[in-house]
C-alpha cells in the first residue's frame, strides 16, 4: 500500500516537472525534498492506518452484530423449533382426539341407529297388530252388519207377510168373536132397556130376598146385597 503511494507521487512530481521546466535542485534539496514526502508519506500512512483501524473497529462492531444476529437467528430457529414440535404435538393430539371424537360417534350413531330399528320394528309390530285388530273389527262389523240386514230383511218380510195374510189370519178369529159377541146378546141381552138378564136376574133375587130370610142370606154371602 505505501509503495504505490510513493509511486503514485513520483508519477505526479514527474508529469509536473515534464509540463514546467524547473530549476536545476541541488541534492540538499532532493533529500528535503524526499524527507519532506517521506513525512507526507508517513502522515498519509498514519491516518489509513487510523482508517484501517476505524474500518477494523466498524468490521468488529458488524461482526459482533452478526454474532448477536445469529443468537437471534439461533433463537428464533429454537423458538421455531419449539413451535413446530408444540404445532406437531397439537395437531397429533387434535388427530387423537378427532379419531376419539370420531370412534365415539360413530359408536353413537350405531346405538341411536339400532334404538331407532328397535323403536321402527317395535311400531311395525303395533301397526301389523292394529291393522289385524281393525281387520278383525271390521270382519265383525261386516258379519253383524249382514245380520243386521238379514233381520232387518226378515222383520219387513215378516210385516209384509203380516200385512197381506192379515184378511186371512185373522179372518177366522174375527167370525169367531162376532160368533161370541152374538151369542152373548142372545143369551144376556146386553142392549136391553132395563139392562142385561144377569142385572135384571140378580133384580128378581133381591126383590125374592126381602121376603125369604135363606136367599137373603145366601145373596149377601156372595156380596150381592
Amino acid at each position: 500500500m505505501k509503495l504505490t503511494v510513493i509511486a503514485l507521487l513520483l508519477v505526479g512530481m514527474q508529469s509536473v516537472y515534464a509540463v514546467d521546466v524547473a530549476p536545476r535542485l541541488t541534492d540538499r534539496e532532493i533529500i528535503e525534498s524526499l524527507g519532506d514526502l517521506k513525512s507526507d508519506i508517513a502522515v498519509v500512512n498514519q491516518r489509513i492506518d487510523a482508517v484501517n483501524h476505524r474500518i477494523e473497529a466498524v468490521n468488529q462492531r458488524f461482526d459482533a452484530v452478526n454474532q448477536r444476529f445469529d443468537a437471534v437467528n439461533q433463537r428464533f430457529d429454537m423458538v421455531n423449533q419449539r413451535i413446530d414440535a408444540l404445532e406437531k404435538q397439537t395437531a397429533e393430539r387434535f388427530d387423537i382426539m378427532e379419531k376419539q371424537f370420531g370412534e365415539r360417534f360413530d359408536a353413537m350413531e350405531k346405538q341411536v341407529s339400532a334404538r331407532f330399528d328397535a323403536v321402527n320394528q317395535r311400531i311395525d309390530s303395533l301397526e301389523k297388530q292394529t291393522n289385524q285388530r281393525f281387520d278383525q273389527m271390521n270382519n265383525q262389523f261386516d258379519k253383524i252388519w249382514n245380520l243386521m240386514l238379514v233381520m232387518i230383511a226378515g222383520i219387513f218380510g215378516l210385516i209384509g207377510f203380516i200385512v197381506w195374510d192379515r184378511k186371512t189370519a185373522l179372518k177366522p178369529l174375527e167370525q169367531r168373536l162376532d160368533r161370541i159377541e152374538l151369542g152373548l146378546q142372545q143369551d144376556f141381552e146386553i142392549q136391553h132397556e132395563q139392562g142385561s138378564k144377569m142385572t135384571r136376574l140378580v133384580g128378581a133375587l133381591k126383590e125374592l130376598a126381602q121376603s125369604d130370610p135363606k136367599l137373603q142370606g145366601v145373596l149377601r154371602s156372595f156380596s150381592l146385597l
